[in-house]
């Protein structure tokens, strides 16, 4: 995605109320949009998410 594309639609995003919302749809668009260049240029480093299900499985079978 060129940085300007990137700029528009973080214009359009930022009025958008995310309270109360599926953060999962959220980080998934995010992920998918956003280059791993840029995100690493942001400081925003991902885990993928079948490691996310794992730990959560896991806390889960612990307690």
């Amino acid at each position: 995605m060129q940085h300007a594309t990137l700029k528009s639609c973080i214009k359009e995003l930022q009025n958008v109320k995310l309270f109360n919302s599926n953060l999962d749809i959220v980080d998934e668009a995010f992920e998918h949009l956003v280059n791993k260049n840029q995100k690493s240029d942001m400081g925003q480093y991902f885990t993928p998410r079948y490691v996310i299900d794992m730990c959560k499985n896991v806390k889960s079978k612990i307690n």
